[in-house]
């Protein structure tokens, strides 16, 4: 039988070849050229080869989106907290109130604004500002996290008032106490709607 012939019977029988190397082929090859190994079909993308190859690109892509999300977030993060801790230099202007403190105080408040951005990206896989119930993954054991993060910042309140009142700013104390309430508001109703007396009402 010529060359041809048998090579072009091989592909079109078998699919296979133990001399090719080149397993993109899709015409039936004549002449001296060789058949592709293993055959472009089915049997060739569940090669280890392909495989690999598939899982590769699918995983990448997932890094990419991971990567990214992470680098804004640790963006807003770094960049929130350098915000904040202008307050404790003269870097600021008096600006157009004639007053750095409060420069400084205005800065800081955009500041904390980035840092809870980034927090709540970070935690809600979002953006957002209300953390409302239906994006928490477990409010019925998360609310306890939340109460006791709104004492802790009631506890530094107090620490702040009595023993910093000379290193911090004199809004420290003010804006630690607005964020426990807040923080221990949200923790209480979401106890109330989940395990407390609101959550046959709720449902």
């Amino acid at each position: 039988m010529p060359a041809c012939l048998a090579s072009k019977m091989r592909c079109v029988s078998n699919g296979t070849s133990s001399k090719g190397k080149d397993s993109f082929g899709t015409e039936a090859l004549t002449g001296n050229i060789r058949v592709p190994m293993p055959a472009a079909t089915s049997k060739a993308s569940r090669t280890l080869s392909m495989i690999l190859l598939r899982g590769h690109r699918l995983s990448s892509v997932g890094l990419q989106r991971t990567a990214m999300e992470r680098n804004d977030t640790l963006g807003l993060l770094a960049v929130g907290s350098l915000l904040i801790a202008q307050v404790f230099t003269d870097l600021a202007p008096d600006g157009p109130w004639a007053s750095a403190s409060f420069t400084r105080g205005a800065i800081a408040l955009l500041g904390m604004l980035l840092v809870y951005l980034a927090w709540f990206k970070h935690t809600f896989g979002e953006f957002g500002v209300a953390p409302t119930v239906n994006r928490w993954s477990t409010p019925e054991t998360s609310w306890l996290k939340v109460v006791v993060f709104g004492l802790a910042c009631m506890v530094l309140t107090r620490g702040v008032r009595l023993f910093g009142s000379d290193m911090f700013p004199e809004p420290t104390g003010l804006l630690l106490a607005l964020i426990g309430m807040l923080a221990l508001m949200n923790g209480v109703y979401v106890w109330l709607i989940t395990n407390g007396p609101l959550s046959e009402e709720e449902e």
